[in-house]
């Protein structure tokens, strides 16, 4: 257990750091800055900034791990954990100016996640929980919501391009006709981090 925690105070740390990096570099936005992956899927230079920084991190800490990343791919394969890392998530949000972005990074053993942290960075919000652990909000014990009522019930949904439109009208005309309210704030980490402190 102490080898998850050392990790997970490695990832918190991380976390932060690579927000603050990522802010920085907004502020110098120029036209290189972005570049089209899709229809509206950007990547920009934070996001191969952080996604280096975090993976340099890693590797010195803990050089027998793997790691993949959403930018580069698998980084290095060997030992018995992997570091999954998105270095922002809700890139479209964090080039607009809109708050909902993440950084996040989860340790898995045997493709269990043993540690994982969300950080958004323009919330001031780290999230972080630990197998058997708990999860936390900034430094705060939190739980999930108890809500099991349907038509009570807040769902925070995404959508891919790389999905057909029609399939995920069906899922929102499936959802409004069970009563249940829904929103979509382009961020499957913070919308992940909002369920896991019961928002």
């Amino acid at each position: 257990m102490e080898a998850i925690s050392e990790r997970l105070e490695t990832a918190k740390k991380l976390a932060v750091e690579a927000g603050e990096l990522a802010v920085k570099m907004r502020l110098d936005y120029s036209e290189d800055f972005t570049r089209n992956k899709g229809v509206q899927d950007f990547v920009t230079l934070a996001d191969l900034a952080v996604e280096t920084l975090i993976k340099d991190r890693i590797a010195k800490a803990f050089p027998d791990d793997s790691l993949q990343g959403e930018e580069f791919g698998m980084d290095r394969q060997g030992g018995q954990g992997t570091w999954y890392v998105d270095p922002i998530d809700g890139t479209t949000n964090f080039l607009r100016g809109l708050q909902d972005w993440a950084i996040s990074i989860a340790y898995c053993v045997d493709n269990e996640v043993l540690c994982a942290v969300i950080y958004a960075p323009d919330h001031q919000e780290l999230v972080w929980a630990s197998q058997g652990g708990g999860c936390y909000l900034n430094g705060e014990a939190v739980v999930t919501s108890d809500v099991s009522d349907l038509s009570k019930s807040l769902i925070l949904t995404g959508r891919s391009n790389r999905r057909p439109a029609q399939e995920y009208l069906n899922f929102l005309d499936h959802l409004i006709s069970k009563g249940m309210e829904y929103r979509r704030n382009g961020s499957a980490a913070y919308s992940l981090a909002q369920v896991a402190i019961g928002r």
